[in-house]
């Protein structure tokens, strides 16, 4: 889960590092613009955490939703190269937003859940040293590869990093959903 956790972390924070300067590339924003759009973000990442991950979590369970939902991120993260108006994000950002929504929070459950209570502080603040490591990588790369590459860039290796922390998933809780299955 901490390798999971790592690349989401990191790919996540590659998206929130450079997504402003390819909005300004792409559709020419100005700073009321990009306000604007990190609080529509902030709107669906809300809405989310309060209806959508309530819902969904009493019919699947953190694993189930979690197969999905990574790799829904990173692909909604890439989506966002599709539309050739601003407003064509309005469609893309509500997914984009609620996927995040229902990774994030499911991540830190299943990381909770997966020790017993007496090791649960431990193993928290074990997975926030695993999130400031993995959210410390991107400024520092992001300026280079945007000013070699691209000014989307950073965005494309934000999807392509997270849809990776959806395949460690798959693969790695798979191993454990078959022990405990056994077990």
């Amino acid at each position: 889960m901490f390798a999971t956790n790592f690349l989401f972390q990191a790919g996540f924070t590659f998206f929130t590092t450079f997504s402003s300067v390819f909005l300004i590339t792409k559709f020419h924003f100005n700073q009321g613009d990009i306000g604007n759009y990190f609080a529509y973000v902030g709107i669906w990442i809300a809405i989310s955490q309060a209806l959508v991950t309530r819902k969904v979590s009493s019919i699947w369970n953190e694993r189930q939703i979690l197969d999905v939902s990574i790799i829904a991120t990173g692909l909604f993260i890439l989506f966002q190269f599709i539309p050739t108006v601003w407003w064509g994000l309005l469609f893309v950002i509500p997914f984009f937003a609620i996927f995040m929504g229902l990774s994030q929070a499911n991540i830190t459950s299943l990381i909770s859940r997966s020790v017993g209570p007496d090791v649960q502080g431990e193993i928290l603040g074990v997975n926030a040293s695993v999130q400031a490591l993995a959210q410390s990588i991107p400024p520092v790369l992001s300026g280079y590869i945007a000013a070699r590459i691209a000014a989307g860039a950073p965005l494309v290796i934000s999807g392509i990093t997270i849809i990776i922390a959806g395949i460690v998933f798959i693969v790695f809780s798979k191993g454990t959903r078959e022990r405990r299955v056994i077990a």
